[in-house]
């Protein structure tokens, strides 16, 4: 879909693709404003790998839509069977280095939606895994290691330029981790940081019912994240929209994106 800063509905609900039926599903279930939202990293070799990562930055944007949508998320991370649970603490570093939030449940193996790597974990048994969000893979051609493994590790990106570089790319699509694509998005978070900064000295104006309209149809369009980043690019460049309301359309936008476009507010 091609984002614009137009008129449309707020989405209620978000619709994804089953990966068990390529059907569409609607979160919230039966309209519920309750969604228990799990996780399941392979963890091969008993650490997070890029596919992990990717799985766990989309359960994460997808919790934010969520909430943004006012429904309450119970979110928990599986671990395979010959992972030790004790692993779970240790991989909290690596969550907060791409800004996901820390799960806060323990794992009951209940899901209204599981999110899992494309050939991945496929829940449990029992029937009640709820919809699955299949994450198709990611081929990494980086030499660094991943921010968030073991202190003293010294990776060439932000963490967040990985995040960007991934949500550039349909979540159901293969994605090439090239440096190169990671160097773009570092600049592209270089550019909207600065931009956030700058457009923070102007008076401030509401986010449009419109901007946001636009912003939930990419995420109801199964977590559309490339629209939505694209409209990013659009709200810098749309004539007619103050600096103030630019500023507030930013950081609205990074509560679904988790980008960290804030960071720079008060530098210089």
């Amino acid at each position: 879909m091609q984002p614009r800063l137009g008129t449309g509905s707020v989405a209620q609900v978000l619709r994804l693709t089953d990966g068990r039926t390529a059907r569409p599903v609607s979160l919230p279930p039966d309209g519920r404003r309750l969604v228990r939202l799990r996780a399941l990293p392979t963890l091969q070799s008993g650490a997070m790998g890029i596919d992990d990562v990717r799985v766990m930055v989309v359960a994460d944007v997808l919790r934010r839509a969520l909430e943004v949508s006012r429904v309450v998320v119970v979110h928990a991370m599986g671990l395979p069977p010959t992972v030790p649970r004790e692993l779970a603490r240790g991989l909290e570093r690596h969550l907060t280095a791409f800004n996901v939030h820390p799960p806060i449940a323990e794992d009951d193996g209940r899901a209204d939606v599981e999110v899992v790597p494309t050939g991945g974990a496929k829940g449990d048994a029992n029937g009640d895994a709820g919809a699955r969000v299949e994450v198709a893979r990611v081929r990494s051609l980086l030499t660094a290691p991943l921010p968030g493994g073991t202190p003293g590790d010294a990776p060439e990106a932000d963490p967040l330029a990985l995040r960007l570089a991934l949500l550039a790319h349909p979540y159901r699509e293969p994605v090439e981790l090239t440096p190169d694509a990671v160097a773009e998005a570092a600049l592209s978070l270089a550019s909207w940081r600065a931009q956030v900064a700058g457009w923070a000295r102007s008076s401030s104006a509401p986010v449009s019912e419109s901007l946001q309209a636009e912003a939930r149809a990419a995420l109801d369009a199964d977590l559309d994240t490339p629209s939505l980043l694209a409209l990013l690019d659009l709200i810098g460049t749309t004539a007619d929209l103050p600096d103030g309301a630019r500023f507030e359309a930013l950081v609205w936008m990074d509560r679904l994106l988790g980008l960290d476009l804030a960071r720079d507010l008060g530098s210089g």
